[in-house]
């Protein structure tokens, strides 16, 4: 058992730096200029299901640096996804918004609600869930404990631990819903075509509404197939075809 768990490691470890030589070939790659190299490269870390800020924004600068402004948002939007409160990331998008055709201005919003946004987006979902395990675990041990009527100097700490751990245990359920809610409703995708024309419904012969340029982030309603149902903050709707737009995932 022992070697079977070494072996376990010893493969991690392995391919731990194999995705760091690969990471360091991209950086080398950018360095020189060679851009397609380094996508190649750090595109390929991503295929095997690697993520996260640096890769994402490392990504988005290459994109850039080919002149792909929709490729480049779409991976700035993706980092800022794990790093929301990022000033690089922040600085970057600010940019690319600056260079975009389309100028769509956002619904009026209070900063503290955008930024309790960001908050709930940066918290590791997969933690909310442990920890609102280990909550539950620590009051259903504590009450079990409580009701096995241990010596009576223990039940006021057993009491405190129960309601401890009840209380953490509602406190991260709520956040893990708010998380959900705030997920879904903020839903976007980048345009990542030169230019994409928005239809009337998931038809290539449907009505076509209007234009939009690459660069452009909306917010996404539903889903049909591969077509999206894109809303811009005016409230109008339409559909975008296949390839046109990019849904921006952790």
């Amino acid at each position: 058992m022992r070697t079977f768990f070494t072996g376990i490691l010893l493969l991690l470890s392995v391919f731990r730096a194999i995705a760091a030589e690969d990471f360091e070939a991209g950086n080398q790659a950018y360095s020189a200029g060679d851009y397609d190299g380094a996508i190649a490269a750090w595109e390929g870390l991503v295929d095997e299901g690697y993520a996260g800020l640096e890769l994402y924004y490392n990504l988005g600068n290459a994109r850039f640096r080919q002149g792909e402004l929709g490729e480049a948002v779409w991976w700035w939007k993706r980092a800022a996804l794990h790093a929301p409160f990022d000033r690089d990331v922040r600085k970057n998008l600010e940019i690319a918004a600056g260079l975009q055709e389309d100028r769509l201005e956002p619904a009026p919003r209070l900063a503290l609600w955008d930024a309790l946004d960001r908050l709930l987006w940066s918290l590791p979902p997969n933690m909310l869930a442990l920890g609102l395990l280990l909550a539950v675990a620590l009051a259903s041990l504590c009450l079990s404990l409580r009701l096995a009527r241990l010596s009576f100097s223990s039940r006021p700490i057993l009491l405190a631990g129960t309601w401890t751990g009840a209380s953490l245990g509602l406190l991260l359920l709520l956040l893990l819903a708010l998380q959900v809610r705030v997920r879904e409703q903020n839903r976007e995708a980048v345009i990542v075509a030169p230019q994409v024309t928005l239809l009337g419904a998931p038809l290539v012969d449907a009505e076509a509404l209007f234009d939009l340029h690459e660069g452009t982030t909306l917010a996404v309603d539903r889903r049909s197939g591969e077509w999206l149902s894109l809303r811009l903050p005016d409230g109008r709707e339409g559909w975008c075809p296949p390839g046109g737009a990019k849904v921006v995932e952790p």
